[in-house]
């Protein structure tokens, strides 16, 4: 895939002349369409990395695949200060209700934030999930962390309370893969797909812990040893 970055899009001229804002600033969101465009023909998706609202707006008018972390997922800067203003990270209905229309999967990464934000930023947050989870988009689970996994996001995303824990498990072991992998036949135990799944020590709906304890492992069928 192609990813592609929009931040703060709907600062772009502002931004491109303020030297503060170096690394805080992505592509003209009037260029994106045409990469879409391009990407396509080449039978390529794209992906985009959003931060606001208006970003998540342009990736979907744009006509993505993916868009990478949900609107609001660090503050600007890296610093809980730059949560001033955050209703330009808030979703609205319509808006999730287009990316379902559209099809377009939304990766969460929002496990770290989470650890640090307060109130109003955590309540931010688990709106715009709520938002997503009610209109039927297809979230599936990321992490913007490179220090650890998967796991670390889907507990982080299990403690706001927005997804059961089927939901979630369903989100981590089929939506995600067939997300990354869509021309393969993953995420599924039924006849004819990839024979690459974990053994756990117990039912993960009787004690979510289990996802951790993990008995064995295959790969396309083959144990893992």
């Amino acid at each position: 895939f192609i990813k592609t970055y929009l931040l703060y899009s709907e600062e772009y001229a502002r931004r491109l002349t303020d030297s503060t804002t170096f690394g805080w600033r992505g592509l003209d969101p009037a260029v994106l369409p045409l990469i879409v465009q391009r990407a396509h023909a080449a039978n390529r998706r794209v992906s985009t990395h959003v931060e606001t609202a208006a970003d998540f707006r342009s990736a979907l008018a744009a006509g993505v695949d993916e868009i990478n972390h949900l609107p609001g997922f660090r503050p600007e800067g890296n610093v809980l200060a730059g949560y001033a203003k955050l209703d330009r990270h808030r979703l609205t209905a319509a808006d999730a209700r287009e990316a379902r229309r559209r099809n377009v999967v939304v990766v969460t990464t929002v496990s770290e934030v989470l650890e640090i934000a307060d109130a109003r930023a955590r309540s931010m947050i688990v709106d715009n999930l709520r938002l997503l989870r009610d209109a039927g988009v297809n979230v599936v689970v990321g992490s913007d962390r490179y220090n650890t996994n998967s796991a670390t996001e889907v507990f982080g995303l299990r403690a706001t309370g927005v997804f059961s824990d089927t939901a979630l498990l369903r989100m981590w072991s089929m939506a995600t893969p067939r997300a990354i992998f869509p021309g393969r036949r993953v995420g599924s135990l039924d006849a004819g797909h990839e024979a690459s799944f974990l053994v756990l020590a117990g039912n993960p709906l009787t004690d979510f812990e289990n996802v951790r304890r993990i008995q064995m492992r295959f790969k396309e069928g083959v144990l893992l040893r």
